[in-house]
């Protein structure tokens, strides 16, 4: 009989989880009380600025700071200084942190597959051992065929 093709092998040390644990409280603890999550609703609402406005809005702030005078009083351009700087910390970290939860992504998705794959195999010689009155075999047979019933209401009352 063919074995299965295990797509992906992972395996983490004690210290390397340690490390990916402490590296992510770091990143808490950074971002702690200056995050903010939005619904989806304001996610529309709020859309952020976009690639083709990335370079408009650099103009304004260039601009705004070669000529100052220009600035309208109730522009508060500290404040937009202070949302730019804030904004130019974070997109290159959130581009990093999404290249790094897409691949998070991808390997959880082959080590899912692998072990739904395997788990499968196991299903299914448990299902053929049990027709065959191997010892031990109905019992597990039963119990993870559950997961294949298909449940229906009940019109009895």
């Amino acid at each position: 009989m063919a074995t299965l093709d295990n797509l992906i092998e992972v395996k983490f040390t004690k210290t390397e989880i340690n490390k990916l644990n402490k590296g992510l409280d770091l990143i808490e603890q950074a971002l702690d009380g200056k995050m903010i999550n939005l619904t989806p609703q304001q996610r529309i609402k709020f859309r952020g600025i976009s690639n083709g406005r990335e370079t408009w809005v650099r103009k304004i702030k260039d601009y705004m700071d070669q000529e100052p005078q220009l600035t309208p009083f109730y522009i508060k351009k500290e404040a937009f200084d202070i949302d730019f700087e804030a904004r130019n910390i974070l997109v290159p970290g959130l581009l990093r942190l999404a290249s790094i939860t897409e691949s998070m992504e991808d390997t959880v998705i082959l080590l899912g597959h692998d072990i739904y794959t395997t788990s499968l195999a196991y299903y299914n010689h448990i299902k053929l051992t049990s027709k065959q009155n191997v010892p031990g075999s109905s019992t597990i047979y039963k119990d993870l065929a559950a997961q294949f019933k298909v449940k229906t209401s009940s019109s009895e009352e």
